[in-house]
């Protein structure tokens, strides 16, 4: 089955001979087929469904979904017998962060390396059509515990929240005062919404977009 990569709309589904599923620790999974092209309508059908890069493919068996991924090549190939058949090859999900081209910088200090791949997942989809869903797992969510020493905020980080809420921007479970990575998500939103883009919407309050959103929720911003 073929599917919109960003809506998750079914494009259309076609049987796949060969299938061969690849699965590794550490790097992404692969899956190469074959699609049966019998006659030019199915060739078409699957031109218009199969649109590499853009469509996400489900590997199903006995009604039973094996395997999930992206499609990235799609090569036609003649043979006599068979009339034409298109190659595919796809990998799962994550590997759509080793295809993302981003253009824009990313600047990060004083963060561990783990808070700068959670940015940059957050950062290669913040572009417009560029969010396809990829979602950090339950783990990678928690924000790490603060260092000794660190100095908090929580009254000032309240009142963003609170604004980021009210904006529609955030979920009220997440206004706790800590301006974790949902706050810096939706603080993100926010910043795009202003037209703020790359690096400049990277959820990091800046003193524009904070002194125009304080000035929308009454509360004040100083140097």
């Amino acid at each position: 089955m073929f599917c919109d990569l960003r809506t998750d709309q079914v494009r259309d589904a076609f049987p796949i001979s060969g299938a061969t599923i690849e699965d590794y620790l550490g790097k992404s999974g692969t899956c190469t087929g074959t699609l049966n092209t019998p006659d030019t309508a199915t060739a078409q059908c699957i031109t218009e469904a199969v649109i590499p890069g853009r469509t996400a493919v489900w590997i199903e068996r006995d009604r039973q979904t094996w395997w999930g991924g992206i499609v990235w090549t799609l090569t036609a190939n003649s043979t006599s017998r068979e009339g034409a058949t298109a190659e595919q090859q796809a990998a799962t999900f994550d590997s759509y962060c080793e295809h993302r081209l981003l253009t824009e910088d990313l600047r990060a200090t004083d963060v561990d390396q783990f808070e700068v791949a959670r940015r940059l997942v957050t950062f290669a989809q913040s572009a417009d059509g560029a969010d396809i869903g990829i979602r950090l797992d339950e783990a990678a969510l928690k924000d790490p515990r603060a260092p000794r020493g660190h100095t908090t905020h929580k009254d000032e980080v309240l009142r963003v929240e609170h604004a980021l809420l009210a904006e529609g921007l955030l979920a009220g479970k997440w206004a706790d005062g800590a301006f974790g990575t949902k706050t810096i998500a939706a603080y993100a939103r926010w910043q795009r919404d202003l037209g703020f883009k790359g690096s400049a919407a990277d959820g990091i309050p800046g003193c524009t977009s904070l002194q125009v959103l304080g000035d929308q929720h009454d509360f004040y911003v100083t140097d």
